[in-house]
């Protein structure tokens, strides 16, 4: 599937972040596994059909105010607790489920003093039951309460009475003893009498109370017996979870892919580095010349030089098309005068005139876009045409391309500016390749003050030294390097990894180019799986030179035609 097929868009962001979806989709098994419910104990009732038809109300009235049931906000708060429902389903035993007393909706109106016990259950029996029992439990309950705050208040008073009456017993032999006449006879007196009217008081409120412990009035009764009624069936969920694992796994495992697909999306939205040739062209705005496949960092490492030591590869084939585009694809010239037809600065301008670069300046955004590799086997794939290449290694910092090209040992670029002032012929060495010579930086460190100005100086000396000239320098972004040759090179190539360049640094480096008024080629994308793709192409010619083989043309053994 190529790239510009409308199903790319979505398959390559997953194929790219596929470990994701994995971890979703792991993690969700993980999670209904340790939430799958718990299997039934033995004799446990399981409710098959959580569809409930039938209302029942028992309607209680307040008979006895006492300090509990004369607030009905706390009514209700201790008839919801623990207790009370325990016993509740305790009484009712199997006949109804597990956890219905828990269900009861209590209805309180405290102009009216009543108490609305409500309850649906699947049957009218065990509608009934349930609120029939709950409103009996919650009587006795009370019942019990108010008979004890009784019997606490009647044992508080028949202590009071016995101590008065001590007291009063006490008056009267005090009385009996001191003159008629005397103060203290007249002010024990008064006492005696205040003390005999409130024992009074005492023994009527405990003949009261011992007269109310003693009745058959309640706190509560039935105002309105329970009356079942058949109602409409709730509503059934939107979405209720099952109870079969698989079910559960395989919902878990719908949830974190789409989940798991929203992450990607969103990542791949957020991310502007540049992965395809559509990317790379708009965010340039400059054409790419040739697409390379990635290879294995250690394979890259052990054989940097495909072109040369597989020559049959793709990837081979891909330096080729790379130098033939190099040299038949019109150039292209970036002018900050001319208007941008999205916003930028300057645009892209067609440079009359085809033709191979006799000056070629490769250089890249920023590092480890595969630059000094793509010089080493351009250089070589131009010296299979017979050509004299001069690779000039204008990277100070990172001097790697004389290495790749097994350059002899020798001066570097980095000498010109010595005190002896050598002509570049001085500087060039050879290397391990038919027709490639190269020209070292030097020890590796900043660039030279001179080499700016020089710059021109270098150029021209070492047009005349090969039938084409690459320049490998440090990236745009980073050193100064390439900016002070750009304005005297032929072209200028530009290489971008897949996925490490960013779109606003594409569009800087276009913007460089475009002050400096450059004249570039194009872009060469390395590591693009669009073209790994075209590797099966190539892969009879790389078994048969494995085998020392040699492939006959398919064509081979056929009679010409009269």
């Amino acid at each position: 599937m190529t790239e510009d097929h409308p199903l790319a868009r979505y398959l390559v962001p997953v194929r790219r972040r596929w470990p994701i979806l994995v971890g979703a989709l792991v993690l969700s098994v993980v999670v209904a596994w340790f939430t799958l419910p718990d299997a039934p104990e033995p004799g446990e009732q399981v409710i098959t059909d959580p569809s409930v038809n039938y209302s029942a109300t028992h309607l209680l009235v307040r008979e006895r105010v006492t300090a509990e049931t004369s607030n009905f906000d706390l009514v209700v708060l201790l008839a919801r607790q623990g207790e009370i429902q325990a016993a509740v389903e305790s009484s009712l035993g199997d006949q109804v489920a597990p956890g219905a007393a828990a269900a009861v909706s209590l209805e309180p109106n405290a102009n009216l003093g009543t108490l609305g016990v409500t309850a649906v259950q699947p049957t009218a029996e065990q509608a009934v039951a349930l609120v029939d029992t709950y409103a009996r439990v919650l009587t006795e309950y009370f019942d019990g309460r108010a008979e004890q705050s009784v019997d606490e208040r009647l044992e508080q008073i028949r202590s009071r009475l016995g101590a008065s009456l001590e007291r009063i017993q006490q008056l009267e032999a005090q009385v009996g003893d001191l003159p008629e006449e005397s103060l203290d006879r007249r002010l024990l007196a008064s006492e005696l009498s205040v003390l005999i009217e409130q024992y009074g008081s005492l023994q009527a409120e405990a003949a009261a109370l011992e007269s109310e412990s003693l009745s058959d009035r309640p706190t509560f009764r039935t105002l309105q017996e329970p009356v079942p009624t058949p109602t409409e069936a709730p509503t059934a969920p939107v979405f209720d979870v099952p109870d079969s694992p698989w079910a559960r796994f395989a919902m878990a495992a719908i949830a974190a892919l789409l989940v798991g697909l929203a992450v990607v999306f969103g990542l791949d939205w957020m991310d502007t580095r540049l992965r395809s040739r559509t990317d790379t062209e708009d965010a340039f705005g400059l054409p790419v010349l040739v697409e390379l496949p990635r290879r294995l960092r250690s394979v890259q490492r052990k054989d940097p030089l495909p072109t040369a030591t597989e020559p049959s590869s793709a990837i081979a084939e891909g330096y080729r098309s790379l130098r033939l585009s190099l040299t038949l694809a019109p150039r292209w010239e970036l002018d900050r005068n001319a208007p941008g037809t999205d916003g930028s600065v300057g645009s892209a301008v067609q440079v009359s005139g085809r033709g191979q670069p006799r000056t070629l300046l490769v250089s890249s955004g920023r590092d480890g876009e595969g630059k000094s590799t793509v010089v080493a086997n351009l250089a070589i794939s131009f010296a299979e045409t017979g050509q004299q290449v001069l690779v000039v290694d204008c990277d100070f910092r990172r001097s790697t391309v004389g290495d790749i090209l097994e350059a002899q040992p020798g001066p570097g670029l980095r000498d010109l500016g010595g005190p002896d002032h050598p002509a570049l012929g001085d500087l060039v060495v050879g290397s391990g390749f038919a027709n490639v010579s190269v020209i070292r930086s030097g020890t590796p460190g900043i660039a030279p003050a001179w080499f700016p100005a020089e710059s021109t100086r270098i150029l021209t000396e070492a047009v005349e030294l090969a039938d084409i000239v690459i320049f490998d320098t440090g990236p745009l972004l980073v050193t100064n390097e390439a900016s002070a040759m750009i304005p005297t090179v032929d072209a200028v190539l530009l290489t971008a990894f897949a996925g490490r360049l960013s779109r606003s640094q594409a569009t800087r480096a276009t913007a460089l180019l475009t002050q400096l008024q450059a004249t570039v080629a194009g872009v060469v994308l390395v590591g693009s799986d669009q073209a790994r793709k075209y590797g099966y192409y190539y892969a009879p010619l790389r078994e048969a030179a494995a085998k020392g083989e040699r492939l006959e043309p398919w064509n081979a053994g056929r009679t010409k035609p009269n």
